[in-house]
């Protein structure tokens, strides 16, 4: 099953489960693209 998670800046992930729209996220992220999902998701939460 497909998802699409709508962005606030305009842009939309479809994805197949959580784990895949983080992986996107991920990898399309100006921020941090590089490394692993669970570093990203580190580095999120120390930006917030």
């Amino acid at each position: 099953m497909l998802t699409t998670y709508r962005l606030k800046d305009g842009d939309k992930i479809i994805a197949t489960s959580p784990v895949d729209f983080l992986h996107q996220l991920r990898t399309g992220s100006r921020f941090d693209s590089e490394g692993t999902d669970e570093e990203y998701m580190v580095h999120f939460a120390h930006r917030l």
